[in-house]
């Protein structure tokens, strides 16, 4: 696991997977993807996870 997915589990953890948080822990992710180069494609992908995830919650 990535030290990035890693933070965004914390962050779903923490907001008990509410779903009007989701987008909290979106955003979070994207932004913290964008201090990283070249992790555009990664963070599509962990989104897409995360949101399979929810799904199946």
């Amino acid at each position: 696991m990535s030290k990035q997915s890693a933070k965004v589990l914390i962050c779903f953890k923490k907001q008990k997977f509410f779903a009007q948080n989701f987008w909290q822990c979106a955003i979070f992710l994207y932004f913290s993807s964008m201090k990283q180069k070249n992790r555009w494609f990664d963070c599509g992908l962990q989104l897409a996870n995360l949101s399979i995830t929810l799904k199946n919650l």
